[in-house]
């Protein structure tokens, strides 16, 4: 039983990432969106790679994310508070 369907990517989706009460969704758009999963809203879309995010791991007990993408890079962000501010290092 599907209790909703969340619509916000432009393109295929290709990885997901539950970390705490937020989950992460990359996709061929070349951006990830951060999901709440209690009210299951976008909250944010991080965007840098300029070609489709397939891949995302989270570091540092969940305060970083890197993703990993066709455009060859690997980007690393990292959340200061709980309105997500990013820095990507390139």
């Amino acid at each position: 039983m599907c209790v909703d369907t969340l619509t916000s990517h432009k393109g295929r989706i290709y990885s997901l990432l539950i970390c705490g009460d937020r989950m992460f969704s990359a996709s061929s758009d070349r951006t990830i969106k951060v999901w709440n999963l209690e009210t299951l809203e976008c909250i944010s879309t991080l965007s840098g790679h300029t070609d489709g995010v397939n891949t995302m791991v989270s570091l540092n007990e969940g305060t970083a994310l890197a993703s990993g993408s066709h455009d060859k890079t690997i980007k690393v962000c990292f959340f200061f508070s709980v309105l997500l501010f990013i820095i990507f290092y390139f």
